[in-house]
């Protein structure tokens, strides 16, 4: 599939420059057809197995994800999204007050609220690495701050449009001892990402964003060194003998607690393979040539750039919005005032071109 195939799949773009991908992605009509597909086969299912049919669709979807992640299956669990994945790696761990998680200041509150939460829970310590006006990650702070925690967590891109050393600050917060998540929902999808490559045990990701599929879909791959002893939740898929007792399986299906939604299943394995489709590399190549030829043309106004995301200024940023989407093109605000624009593989240089005519 070309580009230009998947853009006219998207009945969305037939009137709307969409540049929020990093938000949420619009999903093609291949990935309609899944979930409308899957809905009908498994009402059907009813009459024979409707739990078995729930389980092949999860491992085909499973085996998708973890495929196009470079990671076998059994260190994949399905998620809702990338909250969920990360709020199932802090259940991993027995937290007292005498333990520390270390974030940055780049970080989504997915990637904040949970710790900010068992602080207040178990009195556990929580160190926020700081960034720069440009938003650059203080390297130095953050080796310092890793010192003698349990737990870093932190974006591969940040949604304020920054790359991060993620393999660097990995083997920092090893060489401390602590165990890493990282929140990927600005990299899977936009680009390659091999995850045994970044050596962090928990990733983290959802299928709504760059993969175009439907809300409500994610997963967690978890590293066979992850720690996994302090896990509390179970339920009868993620027991090995739900019918005997709680023992969980030996490997990510043991974070799958009960069943999930066909439909959004298979609509997310559809977007998955489109992408595939399309190419991982023609994504890649495609988002950088745009992103290149967006920052030359907001000029001083650009600020920073990370996988599709490029972050500028603006005077008036909830205003600006909302004027560019009366205009039909789609961009967001962020909390500190700046402007972001997403640009995927489905979008064109003339999208580049509307968006800074418009602005």
């Amino acid at each position: 599939m070309t580009p230009e195939e998947l853009r006219d799949s998207v009945p969305l773009l037939d009137d709307t420059v969409y540049l929020n991908t990093g938000a949420s992605g619009p999903s093609p009509r291949q990935v309609r057809d899944a979930v409308l597909g899957t809905y009908d086969e498994h009402a059907a299912a009813h009459a024979d197995d409707p739990y078995g049919y729930e389980s092949t669709t999860a491992d085909e979807t499973r085996e998708s994800l973890a495929a196009f992640i470079g990671a076998p299956p059994d260190t994949v669990a399905l998620t809702a999204n990338t909250t969920h994945g990360i709020n199932v790696a802090a259940d991993c761990f027995d937290w007292s007050e005498d333990d520390a998680v270390v974030t940055t200041a780049l970080e989504h509150p997915a990637g904040v609220l949970p710790w900010q939460r068992l602080a207040d829970t178990h009195g556990i310590e929580t160190r926020v690495v700081p960034a720069g006006d440009d938003r650059p990650l203080d390297i130095d702070a953050y080796k310092d701050a890793v010192r003698g925690a349990k737990l870093v967590c932190f974006s591969a891109v940040s949604w304020y449009g920054v790359r991060l050393p993620v393999s660097e600050l990995v083997d920092t917060a090893h060489d401390a001892g602590a165990s890493v998540v990282i929140d990927a929902a600005q990299s899977v999808g936009a680009e390659g990402v091999e995850v045994n490559n970044w050596g962090a045990e928990y990733v983290a990701a959802p299928a709504h964003k760059w993969f175009l599929g439907p809300w409500g879909v994610g997963f967690l791959y978890v590293s066979p060194d992850a720690p996994l002893e302090a896990q509390t939740r179970v339920g009868y898929k993620s027991a090995s003998s739900p019918n005997e007792d709680a023992t969980l399986r030996d490997d990510a299906r043991r974070f799958e607690v009960s069943t999930s939604s066909p439909p959004l299943l298979a609509g997310a394995r559809a977007a998955v393979e489109t992408l595939r489709g399309v190419g991982v590399d023609t994504v890649e190549e495609r988002v950088s040539r745009l992103v290149s030829r967006l920052e030359r043309r907001l000029g001083d106004r650009h600020i920073s750039t990370g996988g599709g995301l490029v972050r500028f200024t603006d005077p008036t940023p909830d205003e600006t919005v909302e004027r560019l989407k009366d205009d039909g093109v789609v961009v967001r605000s962020l909390p500190n005032g700046d402007l972001r624009a997403s640009l995927h593989v489905f979008n064109t240089a003339d999208d580049v071109d509307r968006l800074v005519e418009s602005l």
